[in-house]
């Protein structure tokens, strides 16, 4: 089974496209794919600027 975020990015997705008359389900899937990638990029780059905030407030703390 698919999460429920996954399957409601699908349900937007496919919406969207057939609301527009489009019918053609790669153009779909690949929407979705880059949607994906972009959360993922957002979600890794917040936790990398979390981490190095979290490095440099436990490095002064000492000090």
């Amino acid at each position: 089974m698919y999460p429920d975020d996954v399957l409601q990015t699908a349900w937007s997705v496919t919406a969207r496209h057939l609301s527009k008359g489009q019918e053609d389900p790669v153009l779909m899937v690949a929407e979705g794919i880059m949607q994906e990638r972009q959360r993922w990029l957002i979600e890794t780059v917040n936790t990398v600027v979390r981490q190095v905030a979290q490095q440099n407030a436990n490095s002064t703390d000492g000090v």
